[in-house]
């Protein structure tokens, strides 16, 4: 059986707004950030990330954080995209020091990684809920995040 193989399928330039915290659960904290908007392309894929939607996110005791994404890709050809984006951010000791007084960090400080589903009524996408995918996540500004999807072959 042979390795599986990687290839880029979109990247995703995200804005998003200030937690809103949703109080203290036994796994942790919970904090909703809102989806403000932003752009998505890749190889026959190109549109836009419209407003709505959140990251329903955890913040473990651990340090670490369980993302919970759900949104919408709106094609520039009309088609829509459904997202459920769950994720996992893991920082390092200073990473964890730094994050408590400033947001972002350096991105060797942490690693976060995503595993996007997806679902539409479009047939020209219908390939999207056919596949298995994995993304890297970056954070370039405090209210910006950089999404980069691949598919697993």
């Amino acid at each position: 059986m042979s390795e599986p193989t990687l290839t880029l399928v979109m990247s995703l330039s995200v804005r998003i707004g200030p937690g809103i915290p949703q109080g203290d659960t036994p796994q942790g904290r919970r904090i909703d950030y809102p989806i403000l908007g932003g752009r998505f392309a890749g190889p026959g894929l190109v549109g836009m990330v419209p407003a709505g939607g959140a990251d329903y996110c955890l913040e473990r005791d651990d340090g670490s954080a369980v993302l919970d994404a759900r949104y919408s890709l709106r094609c520039d050809d009309g088609a829509i995209i459904e997202v459920h984006n769950s994720g996992l951010l893991s920082m390092t000791a200073k990473g964890a020091r730094l994050a408590e007084t400033s947001w972002p960090i350096a991105d060797s400080e942490y690693r976060c990684r995503c595993a996007p589903r997806f679902h539409t009524e479009d047939p020209r996408y219908a390939w999207l809920m056919l596949h298995l995918f994995i993304g890297t996540v970056s954070y370039p500004t405090a209210d910006a995040v950089w999404i980069e999807i691949f598919r697993v072959d």
